[in-house]
């Protein structure tokens, strides 16, 4: 045997004495390397064991939530079906409310679906919110034109024209030519047939029929996507044409009049230039610039929403009576609403301070007893008498039928 570059030779004795010497010794090591052992597998599956309760512990928390959320998604659902439920019943009073309020008027017609078989006060504010929008856009487009083809500085031409008014912002003198555009149109409003002679109704004497009629047209009209094919010249004869022509020299008179475009000498021609033939809109507009293009389609919008209010106020039994309110009039908000929002006009040292009517944009409309809000211009306005500033003084508004 070699052992440690020794050679050391084949002794019996030697190995029964080492063997018994060192017996004890291995079996002693032997015992210990098994106890090393046992401890050291102990000792890899403690961790394996941990994982295993933390990944149980895990789950269940997993399970838990789950079983939460989806009685969280059941819950939800339930409010969402509520809500649906309480929504349609919301519209379904309000539908009601609009036929009672309907019912109200004389020679009612009823039907399934109220909303398209008769005319109601609901429908006559929308077509109202309809003229403001319209008269809107058109004011911005007349003002362009006068400002950068006609050369007038609108905002300061709108100050002298209402001297009284302090505008809060110089934006707001717009109003000023919209109140103006607006009463053009509004103009002759009470006449069934705006007076335009030719579009006078043959039925005076049956006011159920020419109800009836008004309302038919007014539903035809709605749908119209572009009015501006009724009024071309060539198109067939009809009141809607007859009306936007009457109405657009009214309001190129109107302009010159009240010199809201001072310097310019034609003011037809700077506006609509040769989009209008004797009849009505041409076809061809090759030559025309654009600005007058738009402005005469803007033009038929506003015309056809002040139309679409004149048939239903003369679809409505009884007649829809307009209400204009007079300038310098104290604010009523039961009748009126500011175009532009007011902050509060009540000071904590003092009385309330009370708001006037600068000058009316839109006209309103009495329905029996329902208003259908006139659109002003409000101002605050100084008050010497304290008590003065709580009295609404006199009628703020003059009501014609």
């Amino acid at each position: 045997m070699q052992l440690g570059g020794r050679i050391l030779g084949y002794v019996p004795e030697s190995i029964q004495k080492f063997t018994e010497a060192s017996w004890e010794r291995i079996c002693s090591e032997f015992a210990n390397l098994r106890i090393m052992t046992t401890v050291g597998m102990s000792s890899r599956e403690s961790p394996t064991g941990l994982k295993r309760k933390r990944e149980s512990d895990l789950f269940e928390e997993i399970e838990k939530l789950e079983e939460k959320i989806e009685r969280l998604e059941q819950e939800n659902g339930d409010l969402r079906s509520k809500v649906a439920a309480r929504d349609e019943e919301v519209q379904k009073l309000e539908q009601q409310l609009d036929l009672a309020e309907h019912r109200n008027s004389h020679n009612f017609v009823g039907g399934e679906s109220f909303l398209d078989t008769c005319a109601t006060p609901h429908l006559l504010n929308k077509a109202v919110e309809r003229v403001n929008s319209a008269s809107s856009n058109f004011t911005k487009l007349v003002m362009h034109a006068l400002q950068h083809h006609g050369g007038v500085d609108c905002p300061s031409t709108a100050k002298a024209v209402a001297k009284s008014v302090v505008f809060e912002r110089v934006a707001h003198t717009k109003y000023v030519y919209q109140a103006l555009v607006c009463k053009v149109l509004f103009t002759d409003f009470e006449n069934e047939c705006f007076n335009v002679d030719e579009n006078a109704p043959q039925n005076v004497l049956n006011p159920e029929q020419l109800s009836n009629e008004n309302f038919q047209e007014y539903k035809v009209l709605t749908a119209l996507e572009n009015p501006e094919e009724l009024v071309f010249e060539d198109a067939t004869d009809n009141d809607f044409r007859k009306l936007c022509n009457k109405k657009r020299q009214d309001m190129v008179v109107a302009l010159s009049k009240t010199q809201l475009a001072p310097g310019v000498a034609d003011v037809g021609a700077l506006l609509f230039g040769k989009v209008y033939g004797p009849e009505g809109i041409r076809r061809s507009q090759r030559e025309t610039p654009q600005y007058q293009v738009k402005i005469a389609s803007t033009f038929a919008k506003f015309v056809l929403s002040v139309f679409l209010v004149h048939k239903l106020a003369f679809a409505l039994r009884p007649v829809a009576r307009i209400f204009r309110v007079r300038e310098g009039a104290t604010f009523n908000a039961t009748h009126m609403e500011a175009v532009v929002a007011l902050a509060d006009s009540e000071d904590d040292d003092g009385p309330l301070v009370p708001l006037s009517a600068a000058f009316m944009v839109v006209p309103g409309f009495h329905v029996n007893r329902i208003i259908v809000h006139s659109r002003v211009y409000a101002v605050k306005r100084i008050v010497d008498n304290p008590s003065e500033s709580r009295s609404l003084g006199p009628k703020p508004w003059d009501a014609s039928s």
